[in-house]
């Protein structure tokens, strides 16, 4: 459906074309000395396929650390970060390429002779590709903030750490960063060695 508005303002004519509605996925503005011509097509005009899904995943990895105490017996500290939240993306058929955003939820918790959490929100990039063999690749890359800091309390003495103590450091937007399925929707979890788990779903929307 096409509609086009023509509005004049001090003798100058402006006329402006929509096609679709919500959801755009693109946007081409055109400006010259006598109008403005707007052009905004959705996903679906444009032949993109665009998808939606949701993950969550626990990974043992954060601030960490160990001493030799008086008794000389070794003490530790040791965190788990979990994250949750939801992601959106295209795919152009035309050049087999897209892009999509997705923000969430981490939360990290130290405990041990230091101990400590912080939670807060971030953004994040997807980059996905159907080039191989018809797959569907997505990419979870660039968080925003990039890294977290937990700031700990630590009972006694540091002497004699023995292991770093990785604060501050940098977090995975969606764990596995990179996955690549033959097709949607798709639903996986995953219970790996070492205490990490994950889940996520893709789903087309179009």
């Amino acid at each position: 459906m096409a509609l086009v508005v023509l509005v004049v303002i001090g003798g100058s004519a402006y006329y402006f074309l929509a096609l679709g509605g919500p959801g755009s996925l693109a946007t081409s503005t055109h400006t010259s000395q006598t109008s403005t011509h707007s052009v905004s097509t959705t996903g679906g005009q444009l032949g993109y396929k665009t998808y939606s899904g949701t993950y969550s995943y626990s990974l043992p990895l954060g601030p960490s650390g160990a001493r030799t105490n008086s008794s000389n017996k070794l003490e530790t500290y040791s965190s788990v970060q979990v994250a949750s939240g939801t992601f959106t993306f295209f795919v152009n058929p035309a050049n087999y390429s897209g892009n999509g955003v997705g923000h969430g939820t981490y939360t990290i918790t130290t405990t041990g002779f230091c101990s400590g959490s912080t939670s807060f929100q971030y953004t994040f990039k997807i980059f996905a590709s159907t080039v191989l063999q018809g797959n569907l690749t997505v990419a979870f890359e660039t968080p925003t903030p990039a890294n977290y800091q937990v700031a700990l309390a630590c009972t006694g003495s540091l002497n004699g750490v023995d292991t770093s103590t990785n604060n501050p450091g940098p977090f995975l937007s969606v764990y596995p960063n990179l996955v690549n399925e033959k097709s949607i929707p798709v639903s996986v979890d995953q219970t790996l060695s070492g205490g990490i788990t994950y889940h996520y779903t893709i789903t087309a929307t179009n």
